[in-house]
């Protein structure tokens, strides 16, 4: 993916607010908090129903699966919660 379109809009509009280091940041830990939500937890929480919806359910297994998903999740929080702080302090500006 190319960033020249997003550098012309910046250039054409004067909104040189794209480019500075905060925005960057910001945009870069919801890309990545969004990944990890696709990926990673949503493969999780299907290997979690697996576990559960089974004739016997191994309770053992739907311990560890359901660590595995709030692990993400507690990843996904902290990102998003850098996010917020990049967007209140404005770290670069």
């Amino acid at each position: 993916m190319s960033l020249e379109p997003w550098l012309h809009f910046a250039h054409i509009t004067g909104a040189v607010i794209w480019l500075e280091l905060w925005v960057l940041l910001a945009l870069g830990a919801f890309a990545v908090a969004f990944l990890i939500g696709a990926v990673y937890l949503s493969r999780s929480a299907i290997r979690l129903e697996r576990v559960v919806s089974g004739p016997a359910p191994d309770v053992q297994a739907a311990r560890d699966a359901l660590g595995r998903w709030l692990l993400g999740y507690g990843v996904v929080l902290v990102v998003l919660l850098f996010a917020l702080w990049d967007m209140v302090f404005k770290p670069g500006r």
